[in-house]
């Protein structure tokens, strides 16, 4: 960091050097090409740091202590019974799927057997938000509800590198390892994308990622303007190995 003599004498020197050029700065001006000077200067030998640790890292060392047992099943009855449902199925799935319409060629891989977990309750904004904040619980603060989006949801992880939940009007995908939906906006830093289907015709322009959801247990997407009246999770049988 300059002291104040040394930035008054960069000053100085700026307006020599623009003078002898016929050019004339205000102070304003001057200042703030001090401040850029200086910022470029600070880069040379300082930078940010700190500590962290991968996601997909993190998300290893939370499945030592959620293995792939019947503690899943529960874990999706736990986060229906909080969201106030009344009914709770799952589903497996062995349908063959399109390849053709997909949000990108990689989610190809995904178009494969799967297990559904269906609740007739809705995701508001804030439980969307919730289940993206790994290691924060979203738990309730009311007696009544017995588990929201804790560390237990991703026990999913055991069956999964996809995610998906699709409820009200959005569907959330997961994507820790981001190679599946970096040409979707999905980034290291959020790695996943929400799609708000009220916006787009979805099943109309990706309608074989989609068409696995409509009809399910009455997800109907066929118009853009009716939201999905329940919750739908949905875990692809397939594994990236870390």
């Amino acid at each position: 960091m300059q002291t104040a003599d040394e930035t008054q004498k960069l000053l100085e020197q700026l307006q020599a050097q623009f003078a002898a050029q016929g050019q004339q700065l205000d102070n304003e001006s001057l200042s703030s090409l001090v401040r850029q000077l200086q910022d470029r200067d600070q880069h040379d030998w300082c930078e940010a740091a700190g500590q962290s640790e991968p996601l997909t890292t993190r998300l290893k060392n939370l499945l030592k202590d959620y293995p792939a047992d019947v503690g899943l099943f529960k874990e999706m009855v736990q986060n229906a019974d909080d969201a106030g449902a009344a009914r709770v199925h799952f589903v497996w799935d062995n349908r063959k799927l399109g390849r053709g319409s997909l949000l990108s060629p990689e989610m190809a891989t995904w178009q494969t057997n799967c297990l559904w977990a269906y609740n007739d309750a809705l995701f508001t904004e804030q439980d969307f938000e919730a289940i993206c904040r790994l290691g924060v619980g979203g738990k309730r603060s009311s007696s009544e509800r017995i588990g929201h989006f804790g560390l237990g949801f991703n026990s999913v992880y055991n069956l999964t590198d996809l995610p998906s939940i699709l409820s009200d009007s959005m569907i959330l995908f997961l994507d820790p390892h981001v190679s599946h939906l970096r040409k979707m906006g999905a980034s290291t830093q959020k790695p996943g994308i929400k799609l708000r289907f009220l916006k787009v015709s979805i099943i109309d322009r990706f309608r074989d990622q989609f068409m696995p959801y409509h009809k399910l247990l009455g997800c109907d997407l066929d118009f853009c303007t009716q939201l999905a009246a329940c919750t739908a999770f949905t875990f692809q049988f397939h594994l990236i190995i870390i």
